[in-house]
């Protein structure tokens, strides 16, 4: 079988009866949009606790007390 005859027979056996090619899934957007909301909170609340003594976020200070700035 020549080569464009192979991919033209293959664009005619995997087309999706002209539909649309993207779809949209309620569910796994309302999933990316909560886990986005959940980063975001972790982020402002590790931005407001940062460190008295080296001043990084909680996540990367590596002070031995972990003193943490009160808000």
């Amino acid at each position: 079988m020549p080569y464009t005859t192979f991919w033209h027979h293959y664009v005619h056996q995997h087309a999706n009866g002209g539909g649309p090619a993207l779809t949209f899934n309620p569910a796994a957007a309302f999933a990316v949009a909560v886990c986005v909301f959940l980063i975001a909170c972790w982020a402002a609340n590790q931005i407001q606790s940062r460190c008295e003594g080296c001043g990084a976020i909680p996540a990367r200070c590596r002070c031995l007390r972990g003193r943490v700035r009160s808000r």
